[in-house]
């Protein structure tokens, strides 16, 4: 037996759908299976709320929650700086923690990214980079990657199950160097609350367009994913996944295997 919610559907099917799909009756209906599209469609005549619309009116801001909110109390930018840079001064000061060597290309695109986008950006968003020598975690105030944990072939073949989870036959550049953009959300939940998400949410989108612009500059190619399987990607680069997530994964085409010396 073949789920409904499998079946190919053109643009047009899909937006005739939405507007001809008839309402089910009301506490008389058992769905068997779940799909976006039916729940959108009898949204109104149910008891399920959009999950995005009930955190959009929940998180509102308005004057009297100023006083609620301790970013209204400090420096977020300092703070932000101030936060990024003890962060990697921990790493550094880690005499364990050894550097990850990199494609020169890969260095200069992200010595140019923490150039444009300055240190305020990585206060809730860290950078992780993946490429056969290991995983990685970027400093952007000293421009050094730090050494995590190493990858294997099996890592890989991970990684381009998860990113192809809507797109099965979605073509990869097969140059196994990869960017990941995981969200702190916990740094701006301190600051402002449960609004804190949206900001993390923007941060992310910020840096990777950054990202995006500055592999144009340097003629690398630069593949944004935004849909993946989270679970094993979030296994993989060592976040739990609730506090820490992974937002974003870039995948890097142009590369070689040129080491820096």
């Amino acid at each position: 037996m073949e789920r409904r919610s499998t079946t190919w559907r053109s643009p047009q099917e899909l937006i005739e759908a939405v507007q001809y799909e008839p309402m089910s009756w009301p506490w008389k209906t058992v769905r068997m299976e779940r799909d976006s599209l039916t729940d959108y469609s009898q949204r109104p005549g149910s008891a399920n709320v959009s999950v995005a619309e009930l955190y959009h009116e929940n998180s509102k801001l308005a004057p009297f929650h100023r006083h609620e909110l301790a970013a209204a109390r400090t420096d977020p930018d300092a703070l932000r700086r101030d936060v990024s840079q003890r962060r990697f001064l921990a790493a550094e000061a880690d005499a364990d923690m050894p550097r990850l060597p990199l494609a020169p290309a890969l260095s200069r695109l992200l010595a140019a990214t923490a150039a444009a986008a300055g240190p305020e950006l990585f206060y809730a968003i860290e950078l992780r980079v993946i490429v056969p020598d290991g995983l990685g975690l970027f400093d952007p105030g000293q421009g050094i990657t730090w050494l995590i944990a190493p990858v294997s072939s099996g890592d890989f073949d991970t990684i381009a199950r998860a990113l192809r989870v809507i797109e099965p036959d979605r073509w990869l550049f097969g140059s196994r160097s990869y960017l990941a953009l995981i969200g702190r959300f916990a740094r701006n939940d301190l600051l402002y609350g449960a609004r804190g998400y949206r900001r993390t949410l923007m941060d992310g989108g910020r840096l990777l367009q950054e990202i995006i612009r500055q592999g144009a500059l340097i003629g690398l190619a630069v593949s944004p994913h935004l849909e993946f399987a989270d679970h094993p990607l979030d296994d993989l680069l060592q976040v739990d996944g609730t506090e820490a997530g992974t937002i974003a994964v870039l995948e890097l085409g142009g590369m070689t295997d040129v080491r820096e010396s």
